[in-house]
């Protein structure tokens, strides 16, 4: 399976979790967790998910700062693996 769960500041500031809203597919795999401290205290998580429709696959990277870690300055193991794993999904499906 694609699923590597990591811990820490790597996806960014801004993203998405998983809400309790009953719409949330029954085969949504979990790529990628991260935590990220709050300046009002605590942590946000933002979660990178994968799923199947049809015959389409569907990622959300879960953050809004994903593109920032894919090269450069700020290029991240752990975010080039995850969409790395993904296209190669995509690309043989």
């Amino acid at each position: 399976a694609m699923a590597k769960h990591s811990k820490g500041r790597r996806a960014g500031r801004e993203g998405g979790g998983l809400g309790n809203d009953g719409y949330t597919p029954t085969n949504l795999q979990i790529l990628f967790v991260s935590s990220v401290a709050v300046p009002s205290g605590g942590t946000h998580t933002n979660l990178s998910t994968f799923f199947i429709a049809g015959r389409a696959g569907v990622f959300a990277s879960g953050s809004n700062y994903w593109p920032a870690y894919l090269s450069g300055p700020s290029t991240n193991g752990g975010v080039t693996g995850v969409t790395g794993a993904v296209i190669d999904w995509m690309a043989a499906h």
